[in-house]
């Protein structure tokens, strides 16, 4: 009886290391909240989600620190020129973006959220600053479940969408969707971004398989897209997004596949640290650089302990310990012309951060 018990108590002390806070409606942006996130273009060298698994660290700070900056805010639809369009949703964010070039788009992005759900309703995307191009409106009929809460690891849940594309060029073409998506939170641990350390989070894992249909005709007959997203009972909004989409011929022969990616920028809520205001705090001149560089500091850093330039194929030109200075100064006069990275630890090296340099 006795080795029953201790059996039965080494079991439950084990079913207990699987527990993990459960994330809650307070992670969801709310009307008249903000968030700052910072846009990634990734590529399938850099798109890699991670191991799988209970108390595992997910080291992300190398993602790059790029200039596409967005600000989520959550306002209301009687603010949205398009509500007569999502007549469902009670939400939604604006977004600017490259669309290559100079060229600029926003993109409105609407929600619902109805008791423990938040559903996805669709996109309204509009050119900034070119006449031409063509807006795209994604509208879900059956709306996509994005977010359910209460989650906690291995909870899963299925849901099944159908939706149109409808762009507007010369002619309107309509493309009907539809779709089943698979959202398992399938591990917990610590996650790392440049914005800094978050323990205690979950990682969602969604994939989604769709069928796209122009007039009642396959084109596609699938999309594959796998989405992966950590959030925290201990912080506002979604910590960092990874995104790979797979689209297949009639064949089912891969034609493309896409990735992409966001981070929000503000550190751990118990941290003072703020990616996008440190980069405009930290001071690289002249840049352009003929020959020496200088490198300033703001004194509210411990100061970064390892200091490293490279090209922009990774190969290394300098790899030191800086010094107890918030001032270096570095002689490029013999460095070919062309630009560079400049890395650096910052805070003991619990967060790393990149700056270009360029060299003429």
């Amino acid at each position: 009886m006795k080795k029953l018990f201790f059996m039965a108590t080494c079991f439950a002390l084990t079913q207990l290391s699987y527990a993990q806070s459960p994330v809650g409606q307070d992670v969801w942006i709310d009307i008249g909240e903000s968030e700052t996130v910072q846009l990634l273009d990734l590529d399938a060298g850099s798109f890699d989600s991670g191991a799988t698994g209970t108390n595992v660290s997910w080291n992300f700070s190398d993602l790059p620190l790029d200039t596409d900056v967005c600000m989520y805010e959550a306002m209301p639809m009687n603010l949205s020129p398009f509500q007569d369009r999502y007549p469902n949703a009670d939400m939604f964010y604006v977004c600017e973006i490259s669309v290559g070039g100079t060229e600029r788009a926003e993109v409105h992005t609407f929600y619902s959220k109805a008791g423990n759900t938040v559903s996805f309703e669709g996109t309204a995307t509009i050119s900034i600053n070119v006449s031409e191009f063509d807006s795209i409106f994604l509208q879900y009929m059956n709306p996509l479940t994005f977010l359910q809460f209460p989650i906690t690891y291995q909870d899963s849940y299925t849901d099944d969408y159908t939706g149109t594309l409808t762009t507007f060029a010369d002619q309107n073409i309509v493309i009907e969707i539809e779709g089943t998506a698979t959202s398992t939170v399938d591990s917990y641990g610590s996650l790392i971004t440049p914005a800094g350390t978050f323990d205690d989070c979950l990682r969602i894992k969604r994939t989604e398989m769709e069928t796209v249909m122009v007039q009642g005709i396959p084109v596609l007959t699938e999309q594959e897209s796998h989405r992966y997203t950590w959030t925290s009972a201990n912080e506002n909004y979604l910590l960092l997004n990874m995104d790979s989409l797979v689209t297949k011929d009639f064949l089912g022969n891969t034609v493309a596949t896409t990735y992409a990616g966001m981070y929000r920028s503000r550190g751990p809520s118990t941290s003072t640290f703020d990616v996008n205001k440190l980069i405009q705090d930290i001071k690289v001149f002249p840049n352009p650089i003929q020959n020496w560089v200088n490198i300033e500091f703001p004194s509210r850093i411990n100061f970064p302990s390892e200091f490293i330039i490279t090209d922009m194929q990774g190969k290394v030109f300098v790899h030191t310990n800086t010094n107890k200075s918030n001032r270096l100064q570095l002689d490029m006069s013999q460095f070919p012309q062309g630009t560079y990275i400049l890395h650096f630890n910052i805070e003991g090296g619990r967060n790393k951060m990149s700056l270009p340099l360029f060299k003429m």
